[in-house]
């Protein structure tokens, strides 16, 4: 009886330890899960559930058009990374969704989320990622503000460039400035002069 005790216990083990696997050089364990069928799936395999955009497409994201009834967990979002991102805001108290996916090369993932600040904010930022879902790079691609009415930002991307164009409508006059990025092969947002 006690060598099956002992036994047990060493396979409990063994099923705990290996429920993780190791990451490339970074020492970060990546948790494997099975579904109903024994099959394994990753843990962030739920952003598979989310459409893939058709390329090129502008993103003006604003209030009057977001559609906000499947907001994202805490726990998804840090699995998610979206802690590195939201460095200005609440991260547990900050609204965050999954907006859709794009395919802008085999090498990356990326991801597109709209975030709420607060109750006056809207904003949606662009996410490359590697395989595991490690943060490459992001950048803000629409904006929008009901306090004041006078600030909007919006993107036109295609699997090469992202032109970020931002408004201001808070003086007489109407300022507008557009910039340009390219995604590099690595998945990293670089702009362009």
């Amino acid at each position: 009886m006690k060598f099956a005790t002992s036994y047990s216990v060493f396979a409990l083990i063994v099923l705990i330890f290996s429920c993780t696997e190791q990451v490339g050089n970074n020492n970060k364990s990546k948790v494997v899960l099975e579904d109903q069928k024994g099959d394994k799936v990753s843990e962030n395999s739920f952003v598979e559930e989310y459409l893939v955009r058709d390329l090129p497409i502008v993103d003006s994201t604003s209030f009057d058009q977001f559609s906000d009834e499947f907001p994202l967990t805490i726990e998804q979002a840090k699995i998610l990374e979206l802690d590195k991102i939201l460095l200005n805001s609440d991260f547990n108290s900050t609204e965050k969704h999954i907006n859709y996916r794009l395919e802008l090369s085999t090498r990356f993932k990326t991801v597109v989320f709209t975030f709420f600040p607060n109750e006056n904010e809207i904003e949606t930022v662009l996410v490359n990622y590697d395989f595991d879902f490690h943060v490459i790079d992001f950048k803000t691609i629409a904006y929008d503000e009901i306090a004041e009415s006078c600030r909007r930002k919006m993107s036109e991307i295609d699997p090469t460039t992202l032109r970020v164009t931002e408004m201001n409508f808070c003086s007489n006059s109407i300022v507008k400035t557009s910039t340009n990025f390219s995604f590099t092969n690595e998945g990293k947002i670089t702009q362009q002069p």
